[in-house]
């Protein structure tokens, strides 16, 4: 209900309202495997030009980069940002530079003195979270981890809900590119500054994301995928300067896409493939990323299958009363009594186990904890077999709310320092099982 207002007013937001900074799983299995990357700097001392040697300064670099590195391609371009300061550069240093180069092919930027480190992020655009990693190029070391929220999900909790709002909406596409581009610059920025660098020292970003989060990056048109037959504008890996997507890394600096597969099945399943290698193995591999645009593959060397799912938000801890991303304070791990049915919680930031005994700071839940608690109703009788809270012995826990739906208690408002009896609802139930049945369902095909 909407109320007209004629004075100031005063608006709490919650703690479990508020955008705290998420936590991403910073270690998983690590693959072995050689460092060679798209981004490389060469040392160079050229010659100094003469009235008998008046080659211009970018011939000059690029003479002198294939003279000292032979295996450098015959074509070496240079981007025209680095035209622009090339002969303050070179006068400056003493003919003495640092060049960068993409794919040994195309200079993208010269610098003086000694600096041998190149930097990349690799971001993982979901359609609800966006976890991104600072690397050391050359030797594959993860210098910085950081994570937000997509900014998008005012525009739908899913990629139908943001491909409807593009359709509907002249300037749909527009606000949400610029929107996703602008927070990803301020992720940039956090970064590197954690990381004592600037943002310009930035070479290359990698994205990987499903095909609708991949168009709206790209500004591209997305309507085509939200009817049949489902087609995106392109399949293929692309490399675009960050400068053309208004990303705030170095001029010349280069943003690769990896390529989409069909439908909704994007980049970001390209990486898993990448990483997890089942089509050289003999025995089958299932694959599931569970995420708001959920993906599956599943197959060997000799088949390989793949699809997605629309999953929803729910295991990332939205469209749950008490939901809230993965951050300090959330619960993540939640364990019943099948006797009594009372609860312990354990916290992010708080490697503990908490049974109610002493006042805990709880902010709400997030999907594991929620995976979590539902495991543990079910497996305690509060949860049939349908996905219905039902009343079991005396314990308060399981009760109706005010509109009279069952749920069940995890902390008591005196348990918590948010004041508020924290429960898991009927409806939170239900959300959980939209997201498995939509996994299941595909499950049947495989």
């Amino acid at each position: 209900m909407l109320y007209q207002n004629y004075g100031d007013v005063v608006i709490f937001v919650p703690d479990t309202s508020k955008a705290l900074k998420q936590v991403i799983l910073e270690t998983g299995k690590e693959n072995t495997f050689k460092i060679d990357p798209n981004i490389k700097k060469y040392h160079v001392k050229l010659t100094k030009p003469t009235l008998d040697d008046y080659r211009d300064d970018a011939g000059r670099l690029i003479d002198g980069l294939k003279a000292c590195y032979k295996y450098l391609e015959d074509e070496i371009k240079i981007d025209y940002s680095c035209l622009l300061d090339l002969p303050d550069v070179l006068r400056k240093s003493q003919w003495d530079v640092i060049a960068t180069l993409l794919d040994d092919r195309e200079i993208i930027a010269v610098e003086e003195g000694n600096v041998d480190k190149v930097y990349g992020i690799a971001i993982d655009l979901g359609t609800t979270t966006i976890a991104a990693y600072l690397c050391e190029l050359a030797t594959g070391k993860v210098l910085f981890r950081d994570s937000m929220v997509n900014p998008q999900v005012c525009y739908g909790d899913d990629v139908v809900s943001r491909i409807t709002y593009v359709m509907m909406n002249k300037d749909g596409l527009e606000k949400m590119n610029s929107l996703i581009i602008k927070e990803l610059n301020r992720l940039i920025e956090r970064m590197a500054e954690s990381c004592g660098k600037a943002a310009q020292m930035i070479s290359e970003v990698v994205i990987v994301c499903n095909t609708a989060m991949h168009h709206i990056a790209l500004n591209i048109n997305p309507s085509y995928l939200g009817c049949s037959p489902f087609t995106s504008v392109v399949r293929s890996s692309l490399d675009i300067k960050a400068r053309d997507l208004g990303l705030n890394i170095m001029d010349g600096g280069n943003v690769h896409f990896l390529p989409i597969e069909a439908g909704f099945v994007g980049a970001d399943n390209i990486a898993v493939l990448i990483s997890e290698e089942p089509y050289k193995q003999d025995k089958k591999i299932l694959i599931i990323d569970i995420g708001t645009n959920g993906e599956i593959a599943f197959g060997n060397r000799e088949r390989l299958l793949v699809t997605s799912c629309a999953t929803g938000p729910a295991l990332e801890g939205a469209q749950i009363k008490f939901g809230m991303r993965a951050a300090p304070g959330a619960i993540e791990g939640v364990r019943i009594d099948e006797v009594s049915l009372e609860p312990s919680i354990k916290i992010i930031g708080d490697d503990k186990w908490h049974d109610g005994s002493i006042m805990v700071n709880v902010k709400g839940i997030c999907g594991s904890g929620i995976i979590d608690a539902v495991a543990e109703m079910i497996k305690s009788g509060i949860v049939d077999k349908n996905g219905t809270i039902v009343k079991k012995n005396t314990s308060p826990r399981v009760r109706k709310d005010e509109k009279g739906k069952m749920e069940y208690v995890l902390l008591w408002n005196y348990e918590n320092e948010l004041g508020m009896d924290i429960s898991i609802t009927q409806k939170d139930i239900r959300a959980v099982q939209l997201a498995k049945a939509a996994f299941m369902q595909v499950q049947e095909y495989f």
